[in-house]
């Protein structure tokens, strides 16, 4: 859910290789940023989606923008099968979990028409080059009758987050200083971790 500054974003391919960029230098901490930036309450509103999804046993659950794999993890939990897509291999080398992963573009997804039961993605919207596309590729991928589920968040009014501008800076001072980097690193990928833009 961390997300680049909004003063002057990027567009089309500059947009995505930042995003790309981004994600591979904050990996090691992103997990942290997150707890910390929703109070850790997008640990229940991930398993409230996923309750909510209603899956058959054993389905087979692309986790879009997958980052480190909490929705992985959690729809391992309750025994379906994950298979995550990132534009970043830096968060997917630190996912928590051996489920599949690939490194891949949302906008063009490498994965065969059809052939998933339900796709979740969690707090990447904004971080897209563009929605058209990925809502295509969502009803591509997904067969008939599928169930698909889109977790974001967006700035809070003044009428709900007292405190207004004070609070704001808080918290991007804070994000800021939790995800920098101390230093660049190539990510490693233990399990299944690929590349390779062929369908699975």
């Amino acid at each position: 859910m961390v997300q680049m500054p909004t003063d002057q974003l990027p567009q089309g391919d500059q947009k995505r290789q930042a995003v790309q960029t981004m994600f591979d230098t904050i990996a090691p901490r992103y997990d942290l940023v997150n707890r910390i930036l929703t109070f850790r309450m997008d640990v229940g509103w991930r398993k409230a989606t996923l309750a909510s999804l209603d899956l058959a046993p054993s389905s087979l659950v692309l986790d879009l923008a997958s980052g480190t794999g909490d929705f992985a993890v959690a729809l391992e939990a309750l025994g379906h099968h994950p298979v995550g897509i990132d534009l970043s291999y830096g968060m997917l080398a630190a996912a928590q979990s051996r489920h599949d992963r690939v490194q891949g573009d949302l906008l063009a997804l490498p994965i065969a028409s059809g052939s998933v039961d339900a796709a979740v993605c969690g707090f990447a919207l904004r971080n897209l080059v563009a929605l058209p596309p990925f809502f295509a590729e969502l009803r591509r991928v997904v067969r008939s009758g599928g169930r698909i589920a889109l977790v974001d968040v967006s700035a809070p009014t003044t009428d709900s987050w007292p405190g207004d501008t004070a609070s704001t800076s808080t918290m991007s001072s804070l994000e800021s200083v939790v995800s920098s980097p101390t230093a660049m690193r190539t990510p490693t990928c233990p399990g299944r971790c690929r590349t390779s833009p062929s369908p699975v």
